[in-house]
């Protein structure tokens, strides 16, 4: 068995509308039947009242005259009042005279009928039904007796009365119909109107049930309930779809993620394993005997020292890298970024007498941070600078300082980055050469450290396109609110004086 689709809104609608005019309509048409009915028999009531003091007054004594006759009937075409009838009856109860005021035009007017009810007269004051013209005729009829015991009889025929109120009462039922035929047929119009924003809505959801995101309702003109759950369904969809592109947004970086992940352990695992590997060998052949020559051993221990070394400063950058992931915020203190630098250039000229490396430092240049963590920076920039231009190629090391940060500038003159390598330049173990060969390049981590020390420091590091040709890389650092006025800046010592060299230790850690 079928279930009958339930009636739309609109159809419901309508019907409650009309369901509601039929209801007014019918009131006010027994409200106005009532009034009608009341109206017609107050004037009746009040004929009968003047009928009564005419009849009192003139028909009495003149029934009393011996020229009046005992019935006489007047027929009147236009008279208002025709169909009156008024009698007078003496205390034996016969018919002293009676007038009856017919309609009509009748050349020959019959008998004047006794218009006289089977009931007592004294009880006599409603409507009654009695023989007119030998036909039953209705009629609102009284009888009043006098002092003597004279009753005099008034009658009114309420024929015409009860023909205006059928009239009255088809003209209501007429008049009513085509009110509701009307309003069913305007209720679904203009129903059909103001539902048409919720149309709009029902369309828009089904299309962002279909996967549109996009999709909003438009606005149903001014302020209304219709319009405020437009606006409301609007603001719920923003979010949806803020939150569904959050959502896909946040998927994808864990796809990035996961797979920057397994690239990184690729990656860590072949950097890790090929000084494990050079370790593994030499010891072997140590341990087995087959090197006998002393200086061929000699070579092999500090091969295994300079393997050594490379890891534990390949474990070193990533336990920075770590800490850094961490957010743990670096130590704070105000620092002259040219004190930093021009340490970072006199090591670099030690590690490379022949390589012209220029550093310009002409204004002040204080920041807040760990001067550690940005000599590292420093370091590392310099590093990669050198290990990607040919041997001589001139470097420039420039600190500059703007309205609210401090820049430093290392300037090569190279062949530059590759438009698609720079996307990736600060990636963990990236290299521009695939092959990870030793002589072009370390590991990878050296600028991935910059750019995590330069977030922790809310900084930035970029890179820019060298006019001439090369690259140039830009660590720019926020300025404090407040500091000292810095000294003068330190000149950076040439690199051929053996007397101005720093310690070993320090040399080799920027040699790293």
């Amino acid at each position: 068995m079928t279930r009958l689709a339930p009636p739309s809104l609109r159809n419901r609608i309508s019907l409650v509308l009309v369901v509601s005019v039929t209801v007014v309509l019918a009131g006010a048409n027994v409200i106005v039947f009532t009034l009608a009915v009341r109206f017609l028999d107050r004037r009746i009531d009040t004929q009968l009242d003047r009928q009564t003091e005419f009849i009192e007054g003139f028909l009495v004594p003149y029934s009393r005259s011996p020229q009046a006759p005992e019935r006489q009937r007047v027929v009147a075409d236009d008279e208002p009042s025709a169909g009156l009838y008024m009698a007078v009856v003496d205390p034996g109860g016969n018919l002293a005279f009676g007038l009856f005021i017919a309609t009509g035009s009748d050349s020959a007017p019959p008998p004047i009928p006794t218009v006289l009810p089977d009931a007592p007269l004294e009880t006599i004051d409603d409507d009654t039904t009695a023989r007119v013209d030998g036909h039953a005729e209705p009629f609102r009829m009284r009888a009043t007796g006098l002092d003597d015991g004279t009753v005099i009889v008034s009658a009114v025929q309420t024929t015409t009365t009860r023909s205006d109120l059928r009239l009255l009462m088809l003209a209501l039922a007429a008049t009513s119909v085509a009110i509701l035929a009307l309003v069913a047929l305007l209720s679904r119009r203009l129903v059909g109107m103001g539902l048409r924003p919720l149309a709009r809505m029902e369309a828009a959801a089904q299309r962002i049930a279909d996967g549109d995101l996009g999709q909003r309702v438009a606005p149903s003109g001014p302020e209304t309930e219709i319009s405020r759950l437009g606006a409301s369904l609007n603001r719920m969809l923003v979010e949806i779809e803020d939150a569904f592109t959050e959502r896909q947004e946040s998927e994808q970086r864990l796809r990035a993620s996961q797979a920057t992940l397994r690239r990184f352990a690729a990656d860590a695992s072949h950097e890790l394993r090929t000084p494990l590997t050079s370790i593994q060998g030499y010891a072997q052949l140590l341990r087995r005997g087959r090197i006998t020559d002393d200086a061929e051993a000699i070579r092999a221990a500090a091969r295994i020292e300079d393997e050594g070394a490379r890891l534990a400063a390949l474990v070193d950058d990533l336990l920075l890298l770590a800490q850094l992931d961490e957010h743990a915020a670096p130590v704070h203190q105000p620092l002259d970024v040219r004190d930093i630098v021009a340490s970072a250039v006199d090591d670099r000229r030690i590690i490379e007498p022949d390589r012209d490396i220029d550093y310009r430092a002409e204004t002040p240049a204080m920041v807040e941070g760990d001067a550690h963590q940005l000599a590292r920076v420093i370091t590392n920039l310099l590093a990669n600078a050198c290990q990607h231009t040919p041997p001589g190629t001139p470097v420039e090391v420039v600190v500059g300082q703007g309205d609210d940060e401090v820049t430093v500038d290392l300037v090569d003159h190279g062949e530059g980055i590759a438009p698609e390598a720079r996307a990736h330049l600060f990636d963990r173990f990236f290299r521009a050469d695939s092959s990870r060969a030793r002589a072009t390049g370390g590991a990878g981590l050296g600028l991935a450290i910059v750019a995590s020390i330069a977030e922790a420091h809310d900084g930035r590091c970029t890179v820019l396109d060298t006019p001439g040709g090369g690259a140039t890389f830009r660590f720019a650092l926020p300025t404090p609110d407040r500091h000292e006025p810095p000294p003068p800046a330190p000149e950076p010592r040439e690199a051929a004086d053996p007397a101005g060299a720093r310690p070993a230790a320090a040399v080799e850690e920027a040699r790293r």
